[in-house]
């Protein structure tokens, strides 16, 4: 049934290929999204941010050298997808998509999305996405930033 003509998941099969690199491209940059815009500049979490206390130096190296196990990741996901992007480019068989590339790069971005949610937020617990964020109090968590306000204001009248 893998004719030429036949038909996978609504595409043509020839486009199995790109749709493949797209898929590991977008878990590798919805991993640095993830990373560079989540763990740096929003500074919401690190990887071990529900483990660790932020305040302390030891702890956060500790969750430094953990992002950075977690971006070695991210390039590696990438690199594998560019890979698979450039033989799909090389390969006359395969039709030039950018629809396919860039549906099934979206497409590994929930992927990681979606794993990465499951695994690290709910299964082993290692962090949150934004614990200082609204409603942190009500729902019986504390951040350490809010602990330290909250001491450093106890002894003014």
């Amino acid at each position: 049934m893998a004719s030429n003509g036949s038909a996978w998941f609504g595409l043509h099969e020839r486009v199995k290929p790109l749709v493949r690199a797209g898929i590991v491209l977008g878990i590798g940059l919805g991993g640095f999204f993830d990373g560079i815009v989540l763990h740096q500049l929003l500074q919401w979490h690190h990887m071990l941010s529900a483990q660790t206390d932020p305040t302390v130096l030891a702890d956060l190296r500790l969750n430094v050298v953990a992002d950075g196990l977690f971006h070695v990741g991210t390039y590696l996901f990438t690199i594998a997808g560019i890979v698979l992007l450039l033989r799909a480019w090389q390969r006359s068989d395969v039709p030039p998509s950018g629809r396919a590339l860039l549906g099934s790069t979206i497409i590994g971005w929930g992927v990681f999305n979606l794993l990465e949610g499951l695994v690290n937020h709910q299964l082993l617990g290692i962090h949150h996405v934004w614990p200082e964020g609204p409603g942190a109090s009500s729902s019986g968590t504390s951040s350490s930033s809010s602990r330290a306000r909250s001491s450093s204001s106890a002894g003014t009248p």
